[in-house]
């Protein structure tokens, strides 16, 4: 016995008996749809089969792929352009669920061979394969993405139907969407109305994550364990989550910076540990060879992020002026030389200024 034909079966059944299953692709543009219409009516019928298997509880045939094509031709048969009684090609699977996951990968196939999903329908592919059970993983494996993309895709499915649609319509694009899913659903929707009064309203991501995260710094430039840090977190799966509590971040930081200073107190520079809070002059130090001469230093920028510079030394630089000659390597004289008129060298706009500016 033959099992593989006893669960296939290729048919002819008509149009109007058939129904939709939880079909990928939600989206088409009237183009394509007019383009596949125009189609059907030349070669005098629907030249690919669809794929469909017997739904549960009424039995009828539920169509899992093609469903694009299956639309089409009802609406064809709605306008008069074709018999009522129209068949179509199905091939008939009676050993599956139209609505399982298996049924959702078949689809996938044959949308991905015929032509690219739209990005929602693709995201929210991904979510009926998750809900049904299968791993970040195994959906990876079925689109060929690496899992980060997969869990990117499935967090971007879940705004809400407002802004998918807005970003299916290409009125707003996917980093816009990407910065959605730092809202609440609340704020999703408010962003949407938003939108719908005026157009140019949150117009792109950055327009987003800007309000949300404007008195934020971020958590990857925190010296302390966070879970020491008990403040409200805007989570932000795109960017890195951010605290948004800044006394108690400032509170935790400089306790770990002192913690940590102490610590290079330890290790023996000679001249002593620093804590900065402006860049630190690079231009003025070299490379100590020896460590009793050598001095550290701990940068602490204000957006939190914290540097640490060890084993340099000053650059001796001499200088004569009405005074004499005067040495960078003095404290007092280092003073008078570097906040002269005119700096006997160039400040340059090395990255870590341009950062603190």
């Amino acid at each position: 016995m033959n099992t593989h034909a006893a669960s296939t079966d290729l048919k002819f059944m008509p149009a109007a008996e058939l129904v939709h299953a939880s079909n990928i692709r939600q989206s088409a543009s009237p183009k394509d749809d007019a383009e596949m219409k125009a189609s059907i009516m030349a070669l005098g019928g629907v030249q690919q089969n669809l794929i469909g298997a017997p739904r549960k509880g009424d039995g009828k045939i539920a169509i899992f792929a093609g469903g694009r094509r299956l639309a089409n031709a009802l609406v064809l048969i709605e306008e008069g352009k074709l018999d009522a009684d129209f068949e179509v090609p199905v091939m008939v699977r009676t050993d599956i669920d139209p609505d399982s996951p298996e049924a959702i990968e078949l689809a996938l196939t044959e949308n991905v061979v015929r032509a690219a999903m739209d990005y929602m329908d693709e995201c929210n592919a991904m979510l009926m394969l998750s809900t049904a059970g299968r791993s970040d993983e195994d959906i990876a494996s079925t689109f060929d993405y690496r899992p980060r993309t997969v869990r990117e895709r499935l967090l971007i499915a879940t705004v809400v139907p407002e802004a998918q649609e807005l970003v299916r319509e290409k009125e707003r694009n996917l980093e816009w969407a990407r910065a959605l899913t730092i809202a609440d659903k609340s704020m999703q929707k408010k962003i949407c109305d938003d939108i719908t009064a005026n157009s140019n309203a949150w117009k792109t991501g950055d327009d987003i994550r800007n309000y949300l995260t404007k008195s934020t710094i971020e958590a990857k430039n925190a010296l302390f364990n966070i879970d020491d840090y008990d403040g409200i977190i805007v989570s932000d799966f795109f960017e890195g989550d951010k605290f948004a509590d800044i006394d108690k971040f400032w509170e935790l930081q400089n306790e770990a910076i002192q913690v940590r200073a102490v610590d290079l107190e330890a290790e023996g520079f000679g001249r002593g540990v620093h804590v900065l809070h402006e860049p630190f002059e690079e231009w003025r130090f070299e490379v100590a060879d020896d460590k009793a001469e050598a001095m550290a230093f701990i940068e602490v920028m204000p957006n939190g992020k914290v540097r640490e510079i060890t084993g340099v030394k000053p650059i001796v630089e001499e200088v004569t002026g009405a005074e004499g000659t005067l040495s960078a390597d003095d404290d007092a004289a280092r003073h008078d030389v570097f906040s002269a008129d005119i700096a006997p060298f160039e400040v340059r706009a090395t990255p870590r200024v341009c950062e603190y500016a």
